[in-house]
């Protein structure tokens, strides 16, 4: 797996800063998709600045449709990815529109292998991979679009198919 490390190129606010958290209070992942069926990693970075005057991208992760993954965000970063609950998280969104249809195959590999990746650095259990709709105070929208329960019984299979 590879892993575009795109931080420094990234649209940041001029004085708003993101705080900061030692990589051991890392405890889940919050999966997000994008709404939209195109966009990069700068125009992202430039919405949540400009549009949002937040100090930088809210995402730790994005993955284009085709698979590749970029880091936007150092992981000891505390973005806004899910209000009242980005502390412990790490944000990590699949580009596209996934309440109307499935992510292609290569991107949602893409999205299994760097969560079993961040999970195996920070002790991650399955349970705290969640869909953004499903933490508290965010349920009524269908964000990441993507079956979550169906998502953590692939993520549970090893990469050969078996039962982990």
């Amino acid at each position: 797996m590879q892993v575009i490390n795109v931080i420094d190129e990234l649209p940041k606010h001029n004085s708003r800063r993101y705080g900061k958290r030692k990589t051991k209070d890392i405890t889940g992942v919050s999966v997000h998709h994008s709404k939209t069926d195109a966009g990069t990693t700068q125009t992202f970075a430039r919405f949540h600045v400009q549009n949002n005057n937040w100090p930088g991208i809210a995402y730790h992760y994005v993955i284009k449709k085709g698979g590749t993954i970029y880091k936007t965000q150092p992981n000891s970063t505390v973005s806004w990815h899910t209000g009242g609950h980005s502390s412990n998280n790490l944000g990590i969104m699949i580009l596209g529109n996934y309440s109307r249809g499935e992510p292609p195959e290569s991107q949602y590999e893409a999205l299994i292998s760097i969560i079993r990746a961040v999970m195996v650095a920070y002790g991650i259990t399955i349970p705290r991979v969640k869909g953004h709709n499903e933490f508290s105070g965010h349920g009524a929208n269908t964000c990441p679009g993507i079956d979550m329960k169906e998502f953590r019984g692939k993520l549970k299979r090893a990469p050969n198919g078996e039962d982990s």
